[in-house]
């Protein structure tokens, strides 16, 4: 009722163009519904058909959104989704896949907040964390050539989130895990650390 949920939707909706797949779970209270009456209803009406015609959205029972992951993916599936920018928050960025989970700031390559989902606990993580000591980003005629240095004092998943739109760039090297296109927000790599220091490169082209 307060006009949030469609821009909730909105922004999943937006994140669905950089993943092979994404769901997004909506749950209404029986007796919320009960209580509405008619101008709360009509509103209600008008968020299901907004998200009923978006040409991304295709409305499933949540047991049939279950049942399709898992026979599509044996594990889980990198995702990422961008939060946009309000009045006292900058953009974000979020990403997890079956060893980690990171959140990010825009203007600040380095996550916020990391979760290890490979047997590290996060507060101890969160207290001994990576340091990005190298970013070198070299640019020659039609190729862009980064290289990246990482300090860690364990073997952990990891990640950076190069900001701004890359979009028309391709992936001709790399010794990262991947490299993920987050539309033309930022360029997400992610990388897997072993204790001391981590050296990366990355080269794209138009």
């Amino acid at each position: 009722m307060t006009g949030t949920a469609q821009h909730r939707y909105d922004v999943y909706a937006e994140s669905a163009a950089w993943n092979r797949w994404l769901g997004y779970v909506e749950h209404i209270h029986p007796l919320t519904v009960a209580n509405l009456g008619d101008e709360g209803l009509a509103r209600l009406d008008t968020y299901f058909a907004h998200v009923v015609n978006a040409e991304a959205a295709q409305p499933i029972l949540l047991s049939q959104m279950v049942a399709d992951y898992i026979k599509r993916y044996p594990r889980t599936e990198p995702v990422a989704v961008v939060e946009p920018p309000n009045s006292d928050s900058a953009l974000k960025l979020f990403y997890y896949d079956a060893g980690c989970e990171f959140s990010f700031v825009e203007g600040r390559m380095d996550p916020v907040e990391i979760k290890n989902y490979t047997g590290e606990q996060t507060r101890q993580l969160q207290a001994n964390r990576p340091v990005l000591v190298g970013f070198s980003p070299v640019r020659h005629r039609t190729q862009l050539h980064i290289e990246i240095v990482v300090e860690s004092n364990r073997a952990m998943p990891y990640g950076i989130a190069v900001w701004g739109d890359h979009e028309g760039l391709k992936l001709t090297e790399s010794n990262a895990d991947a490299v993920h296109w987050i539309g033309h927000h930022s360029l997400f790599i992610r990388l897997t650390l072993h204790a001391g220091k981590n050296e990366f490169h990355v080269k794209l082209t138009i």
